[in-house]
């Protein structure tokens, strides 16, 4: 029965894995109109702002050895690679954690609410992006449906629980944490399984060989990986500490619902075009071009029809399904429509520039855009023009770099594709 299963999720793995992301996410969603209700807007805010903070982390944690693994051609090489990677995130955290505790031993000074949660955070994130990604290399979509349906499941079960005993901020962290934690056994049994026993001395020599072979995209990546998480997450933070934790927490909520659709196809699809693309370009086989194309064209159409949604029911829906201390919320998602359109469409397919090893393209465009977003928010906040007018600022603003985003990515690729085209002229 298990091997049916994995045969057919195997032979459709995008259909599997957005119903796998829809079954996990209809949990969540089912979940909000509760949660909505039993945390106040601050008590969002507060736990988003460590979320952000907890992703942004993550994203150096990993050395960007999560987006490397999908690079050797040998599968030991992968395994090894993701496993070094495991270690050097969970030391890279412990030192992180030892350093800052030091300093506010010190200073007796902290910079965020509940910053002690945020090393576990980071370290489920961290753990959880690096085996998820060595799945999608392995095209182990069946770990990567299991992972789709259990965290989110998990995490919006202990929120409701926890908030029906005590709500507030702490309650809505260890939610998130231990849904992460379960995401993570899936895609650990299947490392495991690939690894295989391997020597101490045989793993660090391989590893090293890794390393220093990827050196360029591990460097340049955690750069980019920092600017690119950044850009998606310090929004929250920013408007917490400009604004108010009310305001962020209002603004969290909007993003929340918006990310549904992003998670239950968005992310669907690009974890499916990375595995297929990545094979593609590795083996030289296949039809990258003819792959974004008809990739982006979907994407598109789907972009479309969500954005006019939001557009049109947002405010209304919000404060009837989420109750009236959500509002605002409304307004802000109608704000972010031209975000919610381009990013839908960009964001999967932004992993061309890692496959095809143009990190500095990449590195360009984050710190343009996590630039941009600082200027858009503090300029509203001293002109003193409200949080509505500055969310619709940074959405404008992202959509540009979306678009900017995808286009590098095509020009890119056409370049790869023409290399190609004249190194196998002159082979024959």
């Amino acid at each position: 029965m298990i091997r049916i299963i994995n045969s057919m999720i195997n032979s459709r793995p995008t259909s599997s894995i957005t119903v796998a992301a829809i079954i996990g996410q209809l949990f969540s969603l089912a979940a909000i109109p509760i949660v909505s209700r039993q945390y106040s807007p601050a008590d969002v805010g507060y736990f988003s702002a460590c979320l952000a903070i907890g992703f942004i982390a993550a994203s150096v944690a990993t050395a960007r050895i999560d987006r490397a693994v999908t690079l050797p051609k040998d599968d030991r090489d992968a395994a090894i690679f993701a496993t070094g990677g495991l270690l050097i995130s969970i030391t890279l955290i412990a030192i992180a954690t030892c350093v800052y505790c030091t300093i506010v031993f010190f200073l007796d000074f902290s910079f965020v609410h509940l910053w002690w949660a945020i090393p576990c955070l980071t370290l489920a994130i961290a753990w959880g992006t690096i085996l998820l990604q060595f799945s999608v290399r392995q095209r182990n979509y069946t770990v990567v449906c299991s992972r789709n349906i259990l965290q989110p499941s998990v995490t919006a079960l202990l929120q409701v629980m926890l908030g029906a005993w005590t709500a507030s901020p702490v309650s809505l962290t260890a939610a998130a944490s231990i849904g992460r934690i379960f995401g993570l056994v899936s895609p650990a049994k299947a490392i495991h399984t690939d690894l295989q026993p391997v020597r101490i001395d045989e793993f660090i020599d391989r590893l090293g060989n890794l390393i220093c072979r990827y050196r360029r995209v591990l460097t340049l990546g955690t750069v980019a990986g920092l600017l690119n998480t950044a850009s998606l997450q310090i929004a929250i933070p920013i408007v917490s500490v400009l604004f108010s934790g009310t305001d962020a927490g209002q603004f969290a909520m909007a993003q929340l619902v918006l990310g549904a659709p992003l998670v239950l196809v968005g992310t669907a699809v690009g974890q499916v075009f990375l595995g297929d693309f990545a094979s593609d370009i590795r083996n030289g086989s296949g039809k990258p071009n003819l792959l974004f194309r008809r990739t982006s064209l979907w994407l598109c159409a789907g972009a479309l029809a969500i954005g006019a949604v939001v557009a049109l029911f947002a405010r209304p829906l919000f404060p009837l399904i989420l109750g009236d201390q959500w509002e605002h919320a409304g307004i802000l998602a109608v704000a972010m429509v031209p975000l919610l359109v381009t990013r839908f469409v960009a964001a999967p397919l932004a992993q061309t520039l890692i496959v095809l090893e143009r990190q500095g393209t990449q590195l360009a465009l984050d710190a343009l855009r996590l630039s941009g977003i600082f200027g858009t928010f503090f300029f509203c906040h001293f002109a003193d023009l409200g949080i509505s007018v500055a969310v619709f600022a940074y959405s404008a603003w992202s959509a540009l770099c979306y678009l900017a985003q995808w286009t590098l990515c095509r020009h890119a690729l056409n370049r790869h594709v023409e290399h190609e085209a004249v190194q196998g002229s002159r082979s024959t």
